[in-house]
């Protein structure tokens, strides 16, 4: 199973230094955040240099860019100028995947105010439509991704999305068909009152495809690393292991873990590093349990 940092953790770096920070923390996957609209390299002339740059990177560092995340929000209602622009760089962020070699790229899923759940799914499936027609064509799939949202009148309140539960998340990856695939946001879940584990039971291991690891006290969404929140990770390696989880073990940590000053990232990314390799070699050994 693949132990994978998100670049953003050393985006203070610049993109290329994201991958060389990433690899000197001993990640040798790496999930690629192409989510700024307007401030990422790789979206601008002169990008060519850039992913020659992270290829050469990569190959000296034995590395892989397994995943990335494209821009979101996905859709804005009302503002025609800024979903033209989303559209534009999210079809270059899956081109970008497919040539720098990922096996996904996430694309957000979008609550629709005031729609019944039928339209929701229906103007997602439209939304998706030109991005998994591109994914197919460059050989990657679309994850998508379990969501939350603030509460209409108290803005510190979370309340469940646009595919908060199980149920809806393998509506919609059915509905969506082949291209696709889940990427299960662990923190998200008990955001919105699910558990993690329970999702993963209900997801399975065919529409499961990727993971967003992460930690949070079920009131925000501090994106901390595992054991410094509430989250049961005993009960989620179980799960894992449970349903023969081997896609990526995916960190999205940044939020509340990242220290102020950008020179304590790298110690701070070893000790996830650890993390991570403690938590994965509970899923490995309570498969081998189970067989």
């Amino acid at each position: 199973m693949l132990l994978t940092l998100n670049s953003n953790f050393f985006r203070p770096f610049g993109i290329e230094g994201e991958i060389e920070k990433s690899i000197e923390a001993g990640f040798r996957s790496i999930d690629l955040n192409l989510c700024q609209v307007n401030n990422n390299v790789l979206f601008f002339p002169g990008k060519e240099r850039h992913i020659a740059n992270i290829k050469r990177i990569l190959a000296s560092g034995g590395a892989v860019i397994h995943q990335t995340h494209a821009p979101f929000p996905s859709y804005r209602e009302g503002e025609d100028e800024y979903n033209k622009l989303l559209k534009e760089r999210t079809l270059q962020a899956i081109e970008i995947s497919a040539e720098l070699g990922a096996r996904q790229v996430i694309v957000h899923p979008i609550h629709f105010k005031n729609a019944t759940k039928k339209e929701q799914l229906e103007r997602n499936l439209e939304l998706y439509a030109p991005y998994g027609a591109l994914a197919k064509k460059c050989g990657i799939k679309i994850a998508i991704e379990n969501m939350w949202a603030h509460h209409r009148d108290k803005n510190d309140r979370i309340v469940p999305n646009v595919c908060s539960d199980a149920e809806e998340l393998c509506t919609y990856l059915d509905a969506l068909g082949d291209g696709y695939t889940i990427c299960l946001d662990l923190g998200h879940a008990g955001l919105v009152g699910e558990a993690a584990d329970k999702m993963i039971l209900a997801i399975g291991k065919e529409r499961l495809g990727a993971l967003h690891v992460h930690d949070n006290d079920f009131y925000h969404d501090s994106h901390t690393a595992p054991f410094l929140g509430d989250m049961n990770w005993d009960a989620i390696t179980d799960a894992l292991a449970a349903i023969g989880y081997e896609e990526s073990f995916t960190f999205e940590v940044d939020g509340d873990y990242l220290p102020p000053v950008k020179e304590l990232r790298l110690p701070a990314a070893k000790y996830l590093l650890a993390i991570g390799e403690y938590l994965v070699g509970e899923i490995e050994r309570k498969k081998q349990k189970k067989a």
